[in-house]
């Protein structure tokens, strides 16, 4: 009877972890959702026009050659500043169409910080405490992915200091 029992147990504890997951993923789709639409890397967002992009910034830019993107069917143009150290990736529907913000990193040199007080060289305690609700399971020691690939930010870590802020989808 107690083995019954233990069997009885553990098939629920799956069965529920299982259902745990499946709500996870929606939550973190969710979460993803919620950073791109509302965090910041220093004074950017995503789908900013280029024009509130050179309004908002001091940064230098250098700008890279148009590609057409096949997942996403957008033209994609690089525009970096070494000097502050970020890339946005500017995309737009058409070769000649508006360009926005569709995703963007920080790396070494930027000075910059997320809309909860992250920047490169901050712990990991700092991101747990700040991003760790919508932490992903795929995250490991390296990386910190909030929200999901297909939405939200990964936090890049050298020798525990974080090293790359990424805003936006990784994957499509």
């Amino acid at each position: 009877m107690k083995k019954w029992i233990a069997i009885a147990l553990v098939s629920l504890t799956f069965a529920a972890t299982a259902q745990d997951m499946a709500a996870s993923d929606a939550q973190l789709a969710e979460w993803g959702d919620a950073l791109m639409q509302n965090e910041q890397l220093g004074p950017f967002r995503l789908d900013m026009s280029a024009e509130q992009v050179k309004k908002a910034s001091t940064c230098a830019f250098q700008y890279g050659e148009q590609v057409e993107e096949t997942a996403t069917g957008l033209f994609m143009v690089d525009w970096t500043s070494p000097g502050c150290g970020i890339t946005l990736a500017m995309g737009s529907k058409t070769a000649q169409g508006r360009q926005t913000i569709q995703r963007m990193s920080m790396g070494e040199k930027s000075q910059f910080h997320t809309q909860r007080h992250i920047g490169i060289g901050s712990q990991m305690a700092d991101v747990m405490a700040a991003y760790g609700r919508e932490r992903s399971p795929m995250s490991s020691d390296e990386t910190f992915i909030a929200g999901s690939i297909y939405g939200g930010m990964i936090f890049s870590f050298t020798n525990g200091k974080v090293s790359n802020i990424f805003l936006g989808a990784a994957a499509e």
